[in-house]
């Protein structure tokens, strides 16, 4: 027997993928009807990839959800919450915005800093293209780890009942903020995640990368130094591409070329134990790929090689080549690309 409370919450879900589904579905039809009106271009394949994606992406999420994510939810809610904050209190609403947006900022963070969550999260900025086809090319692999970004929600008292609708809200509004069909909207730029703001993370400029993190607003961005307001034009992707263009492989984003590169090291610390004393494995392209980004490091001149350091039992460290002169490490000459990953 289903206990009523997680019934209710099952309905509210239902209705919220409906709503998502139906308001997708306009959004799409509608862009795609402006953007001929105003001859704007049109990738045609990049955005049946999108709508392939997001739908590999919108069925695990609802059987996700759907099967247990609710239960769980209700469960922490109901057993661990210190307090029950009222449902029918506007402030609850606000206060679920506010502090839902604070933990968007650094779980999304995170989704750029860690290898294994930005082999997830490069799917949904692999895109050349930038409208709302783009908000729903979201990875289904995120299935994996993003239910526990949301936990704090039935920690901190957040009743389960409005889960549902603030998810659709989230991502009801961050589908309006992929579009290059609205420009500066002014004040509002500078407080919002307005379509200006998120074309901004999209990025793949050096002066856009990993800024502009907020789901909702700019606050967190603006406090912790990540805010980069629009002030060139947009170079849309990443600056690694994926392995190919089909849904498959882009769905799929960057574990491949992570296991590739996992399964390159472990070969190499293998035959480290039949080289001689003092020599370094060094890593080849598989170990910069799954990769593209780049955190907040300083900033170096366009095609300046990169070296890197490979002790046979760590990760690899990258450097400059006026900082690596120890004669006993093995230097490799590993690329003149503009970006290769931080350590983790």
């Amino acid at each position: 027997m289903v206990p009523a409370s997680v019934s209710g919450d099952r309905q509210c879900m239902e209705r919220s993928l409906l709503v998502l589904f139906v308001v997708g579905l306009v959004l799409v039809a509608s862009e795609f009807v402006i953007r001929r009106h105003r001859n704007m271009d049109i990738d045609l394949h990049d955005t049946w990839v999108s709508a392939g994606v997001g739908s590999l992406w919108f069925a695990a999420k609802a059987i996700g959800g759907y099967a247990g994510l609710i239960v769980v939810y209700r469960w922490i809610s109901d057993q661990w919450a210190p307090w029950q904050l009222p449902l029918n209190n506007p402030l609850t609403w606000i206060g679920y915005w506010l502090v839902g947006d604070f933990f968007y900022y650094w779980v999304h963070r995170a989704e750029h800093r860690s290898r294994w969550m930005w082999a997830s999260h490069v799917v949904h900025h692999s895109s050349t293209d930038f409208g709302f086809t783009t908000a729903i090319r979201m990875p289904p692999t995120e299935i994996l780890y993003k239910p526990l970004t949301g936990l704090w929600a039935p920690l901190l008292g957040f009743p389960p009942a409005m889960y549902a609708a603030m998810a659709a809200w989230g991502l009801i509004t961050g589908q309006l903020q992929h579009t290059r069909i609205v420009g500066s909207i002014g004040v509002l730029d500078r407080w919002l995640a307005t379509p200006s703001n998120h074309r901004v993370h999209h990025g793949s400029n050096e002066r856009y990368l990993d800024k502009n993190f907020g789901g909702q607003t700019m606050i967190w961005d603006r406090i912790f130094g990540t805010y980069e307001p629009e002030s060139e034009p947009v170079v849309y992707g990443v600056t690694e591409p994926l392995a190919g263009t089909r849904v498959r492989d882009v769905a799929l984003g960057g574990y491949p070329a992570l296991w590739q590169a996992r399964r390159s090291r472990r070969l190499e610390s293998a035959g480290a134990a039949v080289q001689a004393p003092g020599q370094r494995q060094c890593d080849g392209p598989a170990a910069t790929a799954a990769t593209g980004r780049q955190g907040d490091r300083p900033a170096r001149d366009a095609g300046q090689p990169l070296v890197m350091v490979q002790p046979a039992d760590s990760m690899s460290a990258i450097a400059p080549p006026s900082t690596t002169s120890s004669p006993a490490a093995r230097i490799c000459l590993v690329a003149t690309a503009e970006r290769l990953p931080d350590r983790q």
